[in-house]
């Protein structure tokens, strides 16, 4: 794709323009989100030596934002550079002159998009991604065991205002099992409550549909704090990258009951 490729598919997907912001490149332009103002696209043409590349004159790329472990993957394969004259753990420098596929180019870009982009913005466009949540259960209080064991979905608590509909809860288990023992998808939020509870206050319920059982003894507290740094679940949290990976790993992607 070519710069102008790439800016009609930005135009026609996200009705954003080109900006040029640097006086002294005058051919350099950027392309940012309107509400939070940062960039998720930097267009530019390098010397091709700059990039150690063969060959003489100038080359057209883009920088985008990254994951770094995707960053880590591509750079070196054709077409993709550690950014140029960014940061290079979080920015990446991409060919436009056909070395990489026009659907590739096209994810970087949404990819950048994303990560750059508020919760507003991404509700907007459509895009958000459903978060993970490790949220505590006690027995002591309420026999979530039981419940699932007669109906695969119940009423829970909702800890937080940021929970959606599509969010994945991980429902640790406290004594005696000490042990995250359900994978579970949020399909309703905010629903009234008219119960009374002497031992916890509850403002919100929400409705979680059991996807996945765990065996007791894989995902302990005495394992996750050993392997994953999580050493208390007190309330709702965010769910660390390897544990996430790992949960999703040993519940068949989601699939199993």
């Amino acid at each position: 794709m070519t710069p102008a490729e790439v800016l009609a598919y930005i135009e026609e997907k996200y009705q954003l323009h080109e900006e040029y912001v640097f006086p002294k490149f005058p051919d350099y332009f950027v392309v940012r989100h309107t509400d939070n103002e940062k960039w998720f696209v930097l267009f530019s043409e390098v010397d091709r030596k700059k990039l150690g590349l063969s060959g003489d004159g100038r080359v057209a790329c883009m920088n985008v934002k990254a994951d770094p472990e995707f960053i880590n993957f591509v750079v070196g394969t054709p077409g993709y550079f550690a950014a140029y004259h960014m940061n290079k753990k979080s920015w990446l420098t991409v060919l436009l002159d056909g070395t990489v596929s026009e659907k590739a180019i096209q994810n970087c870009i949404d990819n950048s998009f994303f990560l750059t982009a508020t919760e507003e913005e991404k509700r907007r466009y459509g895009i958000r991604v459903p978060k993970e949540w490790l949220i505590p259960a006690n027995p002591k209080y309420y026999d979530i065991v039981a419940a699932f064991d007669a109906e695969e979905e119940i009423i829970w608590k909702q800890g937080s205002r940021k929970m959606e509909v599509g969010d994945i809860a991980y429902m640790y288990v406290a004594v005696p099992y000490s042990a995250i023992l359900y994978r579970c998808e949020i399909t309703e939020v905010n629903l009234p409550w008219n119960g009374e509870s002497e031992e916890i206050q509850i403002d919100r319920i929400m409705r979680i549909r059991k996807l996945h059982q765990y065996p007791k003894e894989q995902f302990t507290l005495q394992k996750m704090a050993e392997e994953y740094d999580v050493r208390t679940v007190r309330g709702p949290r965010g769910v660390p990258q390897k544990l996430s990976e790992d949960l999703l790993h040993l519940s068949g992607n989601g699939n199993s009951r």
